[in-house]
């Protein structure tokens, strides 16, 4: 993109920075097998991109990005569920699948072997309760992700299901869900951040 027309107009993640040095990488051309490893990607020209990157953003968000602030931006990197209050309060957004790709998470639950009786029959009664058709539709308005089952019917508009992929499994193939990196790579990753932050106005 033209960096310019973007200055101050967009958010992104202070708390999850590896999501912006992937985000970096990607864009410069890397493949997923390349960003989980800083010993194959040249360190030197990510953290240039990373440097621009932070220094123009409009402002670094933890936890989620602020609703109250999208109408003055253009683009956000942040979860869904910040981008549905948006939307709540009379935005218009939307989730992009960047050409150069994008990386993905997915939370879940457990039961471990530790479980027992009344525990375990619980657990899964639990777990049985968060698949129902009816719970999901409201992942997908209150959170503004995927859900886990394609059973929603009516419960999701047209819309919403071509957005949050549901149903659709071959989605996944098309993000890379964050992987464990070596510690050099965290290290690597924890400098550069830092880095990456001083360029920031005042900093």
């Amino acid at each position: 993109m033209k960096t310019a027309r973007y200055v101050g107009k967009y958010t992104i993640n202070n708390n999850f920075p590896k999501c912006n040095i992937w985000l970096c990488a990607l864009a410069l051309g890397y493949g997923y097998d390349d960003i989980f490893d800083i010993s194959r990607m040249d360190r030197e020209k990510v953290q240039v991109r990373l440097n621009q990157l932070v220094k123009n953003a409009r402002s670094l968000w933890d936890g989620a990005a602020n609703p109250d602030e999208f109408p003055r931006l253009s683009l956000a990197t942040t979860w869904g569920f910040a981008v549905q209050r948006a939307n709540q309060k009379g935005g218009k957004w939307r989730l992009a699948a960047p050409k150069e790709g994008g990386t993905a998470w997915i939370d879940y639950w457990c039961i471990t072997r530790a479980a027992r009786g009344m525990t375990k029959r619980l657990s899964e009664e639990w777990i049985n309760f968060m698949l129902d058709p009816v719970r999901q539709a409201d992942v997908v308005h209150a959170q503004g992700v995927s859900p886990a089952v394609d059973n929603v019917g009516k419960l999701v508009t047209e819309e919403e299901r071509r957005i949050f992929h549901v149903g659709d499994n071959d989605y996944f193939k098309t993000v890379a869900l964050w992987r464990v990196m070596d510690q050099k790579t965290v290290k690597a990753f924890a400098e550069m951040w830092a880095t990456a932050k001083k360029q920031r106005p005042g900093k």
